[in-house]
């Protein structure tokens, strides 16, 4: 039924002006392999938001395990601080050519999950390091959200996957950020 409603709209060319050619040559049955398969494995053939959902599932493993492994220990953070630190340098070691391994493209969002356990661990803590914020009086807390909300709007708005020339500090500026950080 939803990958039917699915079909309504982009047969409708909701999701854009070029929806209806991405799917014209796919049958209903690859509908239902790309929603039952292929999305949990990144397939974004006729709907690019479905990448998530890959990332989502690896990660939301990842997370459970380190979860499940880490509680016992009181040197946890050190854990969490190791996982992240061995996915960026494996990735760091494949783009840089030291080595022949490097990650899927995806899987550069596992850091951000590991973060996030660390954060939910200090939450739930006997100490709560984030109640000194919490406890904050209102005229630190507007400016502070203030910038946090900036900060997000700024980068978490771009979306220009064809500039892939400004990944290293030799390559010439994006024109994106070049703005964001005016200039």
């Amino acid at each position: 039924m939803i990958l039917s409603l699915y079909y309504l709209f982009m047969r409708l060319d909701c999701f854009g002006s070029d929806t209806y050619e991405k799917i014209k040559g796919l049958t209903y049955l690859d509908f239902v392999y790309a929603g039952l398969i292929g999305t949990w494995y990144g397939e974004t053939r006729w709907f690019f938001p479905a990448w998530t959902l890959s990332v989502e599932l690896y990660a939301s493993y990842i997370v459970y395990r380190i979860a499940d492994f880490a509680i016992d220990y009181r040197g946890r953070y050190f854990i969490y601080v190791a996982f992240i630190i061995s996915i960026v340098a494996i990735e760091a070691g494949g783009f840089l050519e030291y080595s022949q391994f490097s990650m899927f493209e995806e899987k550069y969002n596992f850091p951000f999950f590991v973060i996030g356990v660390a954060f939910a661990d200090m939450e739930t803590s006997k100490y709560r390091p984030f109640d000194r914020i919490r406890n904050l009086s209102l005229w630190w807390k507007i400016p502070l959200n203030t910038v946090l909300l900036a900060l997000f709007l700024a980068y978490g708005s771009n979306t220009n996957k064809l500039e892939t020339h400004c990944i290293t500090g030799y390559d010439e500026q994006c024109t994106f950020y070049r703005y964001v950080t005016f200039n």
